[in-house]
């Protein structure tokens, strides 16, 4: 394996903190812009209901017009009938008349019904609009304050994200490239972080054993190291020195 310096194998983990930090941060933008989102499609759904209401509406009051128009045309053929009924010479001709007139009154009667139907389900659909438009306007005006509230969250992720990136290059400069070259080789086929530590003899990248010879050669910070498990880049912490009391 390559040799390294401790402070090179420092500058590499500073590096491995700063990029699992940023990941961490555009986890979190993420998820603020997957909730305003979510509170778009939620207002859209509101908006589509409210749509669908007004249309269901229109075709209910469209279908009354209508009933209203048959129930005008039963009545103008019921006063005809009953104006010829006044001319009629013979018993079976009034007997059918009338009837002619009793079918005309029963289907006037039906349309009735149907138009008392119509009415009840007009009244229905116009109050569910009422409830709709008033969830609509107020979920609208909590939906933008909510939002406001997001989007100034994931502005300061943002603002962190870059202060990040521009260390992450100040960093990047002072690592060996052919240290930095494996860095991103190992970072490419891990999809993850690619130094991890080594705690208690347990590779933090895949949590496996690793050697007891290999973890006495991470002791000395002297080369870099390969997990033999996930490949990752392993290293120890520097140890701390402990405080004597006086």
């Amino acid at each position: 394996m390559p040799s390294i310096t401790i402070e090179q194998l420092d500058t590499l983990i500073t590096l491995q903190g700063i990029e699992t930090g940023a990941n961490t941060l555009k986890s979190k933008l993420q998820l603020k812009l997957d909730k305003g989102k979510g509170l778009e499609d939620e207002l859209r759904e509101l908006k589509e209901n409210l749509s669908l209401g007004e249309t269901e509406l229109e075709e209910f009051r469209k279908q009354y017009r209508t009933l209203e128009s048959d129930i005008a045309d039963n009545q103008t053929i019921i006063s005809k009938s009953q104006e010829k009924l006044r001319s009629v010479k013979t018993n079976k001709e009034y007997q059918s008349m009338l009837k002619e007139i009793d079918e005309m009154k029963d289907k006037g009667s039906k349309i009735e019904d149907e138009m008392l139907k119509l009415l009840d389900s007009i009244d229905e659909k116009e109050k569910a609009i009422a409830e709709i438009k008033a969830e609509y306007s107020q979920s609208k005006d909590d939906i933008s304050n909510e939002r406001a509230e997001i989007e100034k969250e994931a502005q300061v992720f943002r603002d962190e994200l870059a202060e990040m990136t521009a260390e992450h290059k100040i960093i990047e400069g002072k690592i060996d490239p052919s240290i930095f070259r494996t860095f991103n080789l190992v970072k490419d086929k891990v999809h993850g972080a690619a130094a991890v530590p080594v705690v208690s003899g347990i590779c933090k990248g895949c949590h496996m054993n690793i050697p007891t010879q290999l973890f006495n050669e991470l002791m000395r910070r002297e080369t870099i190291q390969m997990c033999p498990h996930c490949q990752r880049i392993i290293y120890c912490e520097p140890q701390k020195k402990s405080v004597e009391a006086d």
